[in-house]
């Protein structure tokens, strides 16, 4: 992720969860102007994605956004190649693991749009306006439907060798338990 040096004055977030999806209208301050939620059960790939579309319009057209939103950044619960900005494995929420996400929602809302980890996001997030601003190093762990943590190193999201650091991998906890969407 990167600091916009544009002059919006607003920008949107999205946190697409395996239970939940939360939009927020947000200033260039970081604080939270207009919010919305959606819950994401079992949806076919072309639900989920109208859904996430029509979160992303309702806050760039609520009158609050004055008309300048400079765009829109994704956190996803699962992990994005950064050569492709593709999701590449997503298990709790599998159905946009088919969908260039990236291209198709700035296609449809005229926006530049772009994905990263939900927890590497939730990271950058507090080094730029929350409880880690002014800090270089950062870790961040973020509790949801799975578990994940992002890593800010020198002031920047680290992503190691694979593009996959913070990820504490994907365990089986109970052998014997409910089956996992990936199969396990």
């Amino acid at each position: 992720m990167t600091t916009s040096q544009t002059s919006a004055s607003t920008f949107i977030g999205i946190d697409l969860g395996g239970a939940t999806l939360k939009g927020a209208l947000i200033s260039n301050a970081g604080e939270i102007i207009q919010e919305t939620r959606f819950d994401t059960e079992p949806h076919s790939p072309d639900e989920l994605f109208s859904q996430v579309v029509q979160a992303v319009l309702a806050l760039r057209d609520d009158k609050k956004a004055g008309g300048r939103v400079g765009g829109v950044g994704i956190g996803i619960p699962g992990l994005v190649n950064r050569k492709t900005n593709r999701i590449e494995i997503m298990p709790n929420l599998p159905a946009l693991f088919q969908i260039d996400i990236t291209a198709e929602l700035s296609r449809e809302t005229k926006l530049p749009v772009i994905l990263d980890n939900d927890a590497n996001a939730a990271a950058y997030g507090e080094l730029q306006v929350g409880s880690a601003r002014g800090r270089r190093e950062v870790f961040f762990v973020r509790l949801g439907t799975g578990i994940g943590a992002g890593l800010i190193i020198n002031g920047q999201i680290y992503r190691g060798a694979a593009g996959f650091a913070g990820e504490f991998g994907h365990m089986t906890i109970d052998p014997e338990g409910i089956e996992c969407a990936c199969g396990n």
